[in-house]
This record gives C-alpha cells, structure tokens and sequence, in this order.
C-alpha cells in the first residue's frame, strides 16, 4: 500500500464465535497486509465455537487471541466495508455508526443452529466453504473501491447545480474541486439530456475525471420512470429495471448510495392494500442483487402534499421490515421543512440513514436553496445527525435558481462551514 492508510473491513454475524471469526481469520490470510480486518457480533457469545477453532486450525492458523466482542466495542472506528452474515445481524445492525462504509449482505445460515446434532461438523464446514467461495470476490472490491471512510463528514455537491443544463465532468468537477467540494451525487433524475447513463463513453469519462481529481461519487439519484406500487406492470417493470441499473452504475463507480424516490409515488388513495403488495414485492426482488452490491438504495422523505402512506414515518416503518444491507433513507431537509416532519424522521431515522440532501426553502416551496437562506433550522438538522450517528458525505442538493453554478457552490460552502465544518 506505499505507506497510505490501508481499507478497513469488518464482518457481522450474531455471535461473533464462528462465521463472522471465520470471516476475519480468511480474509486477512487472502490480503496479508492490504486492508485491516475486524470482526464483531450483534449478540457476542462468551467463547469461540470450537468448530470454528478446529477449521481453522487445520488451515494452519491459530486463533489464540481472538475472542467474541459486540459491535458496540467497534463503533468508534471508521470502516470502509460492512458485511454481514445471516439474517440477524442483517436486521440488528445500525446504519449510523457505519455510514461510511460500503454494505453487503452474506446469506450464510448460522451452523451453531446445528450444535448437538450429528451434522454440526459439516455444517460448519458448509459455512467456511461459502465465506471462502466469497473472499476473493470482497478482495476485488476492497482493491477497486478503496477507503470510502476517507470521506467521511467532507462536503459534496449534487450535479443537478448545472441543471438545466448537461454535466460535462471535464467542465465541471474541476470547478467542484476548486470550490472545496471532496464529492458529488450523480443526477439521473433529471434526465439523460443532463447525463446520459445510457453511454458507456461518457460513464468512462466521468469515472475517469473524478478518479485523476479526487472526486468521489457518493450517490447515484435514480431517475423516476414510472411507480413500483403502480397496478401496471409494464410501468412497474420499468422502474424496476432502472433501479437496477442504477445498482450496475454504483458498482462500476464506486457510490455508496442511490437516493430514491420509489416509496412516494403510487395510487395510495385509491388502492392501499395493492400498493403495499406491490411495494413489498418490490422490495423482496429487489433484495437479493442489492446485497451483494456495495450501494444502498435510500429512499426519500416527500415534500408535498401525499397520502399518509407516503409521508416520512411510513416510508421508514416500510424499512424497518425490508433488508437493512439494501436498502436505507435520504433525509432531504427542504422536504422535511415543508413537511415540518424533521422532528418526527429524526425519532426513526437511526437504524437506516445513509445519504443527504441537504438545502433550504422558506417552508412552502421546494427550491433547493443553500443553507441559510430559507428558514430550515440548521441546529435541528444537525441534532437529527447526531442522533442518527451520521458518518457520511454531507451532501448538498443544491439548484443554480438562474445564477451562476460556481456562485452558487461558493454560497453552499458559506453555509457548510457556517452550519457544518465545526459542527
């Protein structure tokens, strides 16, 4: 690694006493010294399993040392990867504390579950075949993506600055640089006329820019093409598909997040019961290929009039119950003024935020202002945080409103260091 800070990787399981040791125990022999390599549990055991101590050991390699911990021993470090094994780390974990890393989920069911039967041996060594079937495939995007964690709590910018007109990041991310910003969202929802995602040629260049720049590409903002909760199915497989694309994107560029508006949109009057069917069925497909990608896809909070189905609250309880390592919440505080529901995001919000879009308004229009000037209560935005345990980018949704995009990215700044920097 040339003397630079090395990637950190950290496995969750339930009891950190077999598949989660296993995990750290491989991984570091497959990387040697390219990353540091932690593990912890949700629900630490007191010991080892022996099985895991026995499969190791006949791989050569001891684990005297090495004890179960909770991930409560973990939490003040900064992490670059997060992944978990099995269903209840998956649904315990908290996205707060590991905002800045990249999540993955491994299904790889528990082989204590068959302790004190005759296949608990071979469970055990169901479980380490499939951690080390995965380990070389985690090398790869330890390799590729790199230190996420680098940019925690620095300031990026949303391309929708240049709106209406086109992104052209040769023009563009040098100006970002200059203005200060470490980060960008990549827009897609304004259309391809703004970014055409579609060609390959003009994904190259942009990774290519922000790579020789610094610039990392925090999220993706997925376009909307039609509703998931919609009774057409056409129009539901078209927003689908998108999602999906947007999942290859983030791969390909590195982004942590991909905000979201697919739990806003759908006939919530007319057809409630339809749409909560056809969300959680959306949800459940959608799982299985967000988990082994490194993105999150993050759901927005509204800032209009909407059924109450729509509204924060609900969109968070929906995520209470779906795959925390695939999916997680955008809090957008010009929404959330509008809304005046901040108060109430911030009492839910803990266990799934991830990304930002942060701008201001005066309450009754969205306008994507800098902060400071509208009437969003900065204070309490960063209360809510701080009560989230929020490590990531602080990312500015922020519209050029027909002036100038880089006197608009200096007022961001102002408010950044005003509202954020010494925060």
């Amino acid at each position: 690694m040339n003397g630079r800070p090395k990637p950190s990787v950290l496995f969750v399981c339930t009891g950190n006493a077999g598949r989660s040791q296993m995990a750290q125990t491989l991984f570091r022999e497959l990387v040697g010294g390219e990353a540091h390599v932690e593990s912890a549990g949700v629900a630490p055991w007191g010991r080892l399993h022996p099985m895991a101590v026995k499969l190791m050991g006949e791989r050569g390699i001891g684990l005297e040392g090495q004890h179960p911990k909770p991930v409560s021993e973990v939490m003040d470090r900064a992490f670059d990867f997060v992944v978990t094994l099995g269903d209840p780390a998956r649904a315990r974990l908290s996205k707060g504390p590991f905002t800045s890393a990249y999540w993955m989920h491994w299904d790889i069911p528990d082989p204590a579950d068959a302790d004190g039967t005759p296949g608990s041996e071979a469970a055990f060594r169901t479980a380490a075949g499939a951690i080390e079937a995965r380990l070389p495939g985690l090398r790869e995007q330890v390799r590729r993506l790199g230190r996420l964690s680098a940019y925690a709590g620095q300031p990026g910018i949303a391309t929708g600055i240049w709106y209406p007109g086109r992104f052209i990041p040769a023009e563009h991310l040098p100006l970002v640089q200059k203005a200060g910003f470490r980060a960008i969202e990549l827009n897609l929802y304004k259309g391809r006329d703004h970014f055409d995602w579609e060609n390959t040629a003009a994904v190259h260049d942009l990774q290519k820019v922000a790579q020789d720049l610094g610039i990392l590409i925090w999220s993706i903002h997925a376009p909307d093409l039609g509703s998931i909760a919609a009774a057409d199915p056409a129009e539901r497989q078209r927003q689908t598909d998108v999602m999906r694309t947007c999942l290859d994107l983030a791969d390909r560029l590195g982004a942590r997040a991909i905000p979201s508006h697919a739990l806003l949109l759908g006939p919530f009057e007319q057809d409630p019961e339809g749409c909560e069917a056809r969300i959680a069925a959306f949800l459940e497909d959608l799982a299985g290929e967000a988990e082994g990608n490194p993105a999150q896809v993050a759901f927005e909070n509204p800032g209009y009039a909407c059924a109450p189905a729509a509204r924060s609250v609900p969109v968070l309880h929906r995520l209470d119950g779906a795959s925390r390592a695939a999916y997680g919440f955008v809090l957008d505080t010009g929404h959330a003024n509008i809304d005046g529901d901040l108060t109430e995001i911030g009492a839910h919000v803990r266990d799934h935020l991830i990304s930002l879009h942060l701008n201001d308004n005066d309450g009754r229009k969205d306008a994507h202002l800098a902060p400071g000037e509208g009437s969003v209560d900065w204070a309490a935005v960063r209360d809510v945080l701080r009560t989230g345990g929020y490590r990531g980018v602080t990312l500015y949704e922020i519209e050029g409103n027909g002036q100038d995009p880089g006197e608009r990215m200096r007022t961001t700044m102002e408010g950044h260091r005003r509202y954020f920097a010494e925060a």
